[in-house]
């Protein structure tokens, strides 16, 4: 749902009133020694409550930043907001990635951030080693239904 009024406050204005869970996910095959954006664009309002970041072939020392991001620096309902490309949010700095373990990063907010639909949840993976990356990130979102 576009143009949503839900303005939440408070942790207790998020339940089942309001929101409704709807996990998705992109996923890239990043190239040995290379940085990678994994884009996911919101097509409606949602609730952007974490992420869940998988990789596979991964060199400790690999790192992933996460954003958000106004890529045509228009809503999805038509409203210009910014010029395009634009930062709005950089919630995760260079994270060190592991070779040990598939699921590198599971965070999960706190306080869950309303995103507009069309902006762009934006994952930069950076390999540093000799072998291409599988790497999917899972968006723990809900629906907006108000």
């Amino acid at each position: 749902m576009l143009n949503t009024t839900f303005n939440p406050t408070n942790t207790e204005a998020f339940n089942k009133e309001y929101m409704a869970v709807n996990w998705q996910s992109s996923s890239s095959a990043v190239t040995a020694g290379a940085t990678q954006n994994i884009d996911f664009t919101l097509t409606d309002d949602m609730a952007f409550n974490g992420i869940q970041l998988i990789a596979k072939g991964s060199t400790f020392g690999d790192t992933c930043t996460l954003q958000i991001v106004c890529i045509s620096g228009t809503l999805a309902n038509g409203v210009t907001i910014c010029p395009p490309n634009t930062v709005l949010n950089q919630f995760g700095t260079n994270i060190g990635m592991c070779d040990d373990f598939q699921t590198k990063v599971d965070l999960v907010s706190e306080f869950p951030a309303k995103l507009f639909g069309g902006l762009t949840i934006r994952t930069i993976y950076t390999s540093t080693g000799s072998s291409p990356v599988q790497v999917i990130a899972n968006y723990k979102l809900s629906s907006i239904l108000a």
